[in-house]
């Protein structure tokens, strides 16, 4: 049944697009405006009383980025160059320079996007070509959502997200790139792989691997547009939620890997862990810039064949965000392609501290 139910929302609703996973609102300040980007466009997030707000970051007066203004006594955002103030509907609410005896035009407004809050994670509807509808929420198409409590963590990398997707489907990798973190080189081996269900929405994909010398029967799969999962046996152990940035850049949403450690030690754990293949970056100047090809001759290889195609015929490589670039320019150096600042502490109140407080120290 509700299958059914998402099925005939996005039939015939006429506000087709696709929920996106914005902000952990925890960490963000409640009294300014806070700028983000996503979706190949730019966003400003605010509170407005009991609810979070968020339109487009340009005043249409003089295309000032309203996320350098300030919100209201009366929770509107006001831009920082007239003070023309914008509701949580886009509605120009107040122009100071307006003639008394004029009203304000209709047409002075901003795109507003429809929010949500599931837990701490405040999601945006974001029109476009994909078939979900803003009438059902994110956590009745991903289920698992409700069940997160704590604040995710958050990270951009600099790769686009099909990127990111293709290194998820390869368990291969994982004995090598990062080694010593999970599993070790001698962990290395043929790894059979099969599909296991392939639909316009989703792929999984069965493997067997071995990970500290234990075997594994896994599945790694891909929920269209913003949910990674993989398993070992009946189990989800890794659950990543994600949003295109823009052209190479894309972000995740990752709950917590475990629990009983001071915050900033598990983020620090999840950056190093991501920073070991970073260099896909490289990789992606490689395949969309150089036009180099891929060349897989073994079993191993079947994850990243299979999700390739899939992402072709599902046409989600022809989906408004998910296009594959055509040109990126020169790679950036090594010790460029993380930056701790504005890749995560600006997510992260707990890391922003603790960053400034090792910079004041005089440990970095």
């Amino acid at each position: 049944m509700r299958l059914l139910i998402l099925l005939l929302n996005s039939v015939y609703s006429l506000n087709n697009g696709a929920w996106f996973p914005v902000i952990c609102v925890s960490e963000i300040s409640q009294k300014k405006p806070f700028p983000i980007q996503l979706c190949y466009d730019d966003y400003v997030v605010w509170k407005n009383g009991n609810s979070w707000s968020m339109v487009k970051d340009v005043c249409p007066h003089k295309l000032a980025p309203l996320s350098q203004g300030r919100i209201s006594e009366n929770n509107n955002i006001e831009c920082p160059y007239h003070g023309q103030q914008f509701n949580g509907n886009g509605k120009c609410v107040k122009i100071p320079q307006l003639e008394n005896d004029k009203k304000i035009p209709v047409s002075n407004c901003v795109k507003a996007i429809k929010t949500h809050l599931v837990n701490d994670v405040l999601w945006g509807f974001i029109p476009c070509d994909e078939n979900q509808s803003e009438n059902v929420l994110p956590e009745e198409y991903y289920p698992i959502l409700k069940t997160f409590k704590e604040p995710f963590f958050v990270r951009d990398f600099p790769y686009s997200v099909d990127m990111l997707l293709d290194n998820f489907m390869d368990p291969a990798h994982i004995p090598f790139a990062h080694h010593g973190l999970q599993g070790h080189r001698s962990d290395g081996s043929p790894i059979p792989m099969n599909l296991k269900k392939n639909d316009t929405n989703t792929i999984e994909v069965s493997f067997i691997d071995k990970i500290n010398g234990k075997t594994r029967n896994g599945v790694v799969a891909y929920n269209r547009p913003a949910y990674y999962y993989a398993m070992d046996g009946d189990k989800k152990f890794l659950n990543i939620f994600m949003c295109p940035v823009k052209a190479g850049k894309c972000r995740i949403f990752f709950p917590p890997p475990f629990k009983g450690l001071p915050k900033f030690l598990i983020h620090h754990f999840c950056n190093k862990f991501f920073n070991t293949d970073i260099w896909l970056h490289n990789a992606e100047y490689q395949l969309r810039t150089k036009n180099q090809k891929y060349k897989m001759s073994t079993t191993s290889d079947i994850g990243t064949i299979l999700f390739r195609n899939w992402y072709e015929t599902s046409g989600l490589q022809d989906s408004q965000f998910f296009k594959l670039p055509n040109h990126l320019p020169e790679p950036l150096a090594p010790d460029k392609q993380f930056d701790p600042v504005n890749d995560h502490n600006k997510y992260c109140k707990t890391c922003s501290k603790y960053y400034k407080l090792r910079k004041r120290l005089k440990l970095i």
